[in-house]
């Protein structure tokens, strides 16, 4: 088992980051100590982890990480989510480039 402290320094990552994970449901450790309330997290949690901090370095905020990781979702469910959120922000730049256009 993996304590939060040390699961954040493989990420380099806080343990803030990790407990607003928790907190919205995206990221839970695999057992928090009843005692201490220490949280632990299983070596098999690392990929998804990864993964998530992948989605979230392009940009995508934890309610769509959330809709694009929960559940069982195949590679093909998961590439069609990042392809409707690249067109989302491709949408985004050319309304921006106009928006910058008019004001010069």
């Amino acid at each position: 088992m993996l304590t939060i402290g040390r699961m954040a320094r493989i990420f380099g990552v806080t343990p803030k980051i990790l407990r607003q994970y928790e907190s919205s449901g995206l990221f839970c450790p695999s057992h928090i100590d009843r005692w201490s309330g220490y949280r632990y997290y299983a070596p098999a949690q690392i990929p998804q982890l990864g993964r998530i901090l992948r989605l979230n370095s392009i940009g995508l905020g934890i309610d769509e990480i959330s809709r694009i990781c929960s559940g069982n979702h195949s590679r093909e469910q998961i590439r069609h989510g990042l392809e409707a959120y690249a067109e989302r922000l491709e949408k985004n730049i050319v309304e921006h480039q106009i928006a910058l256009n008019a004001t010069r």
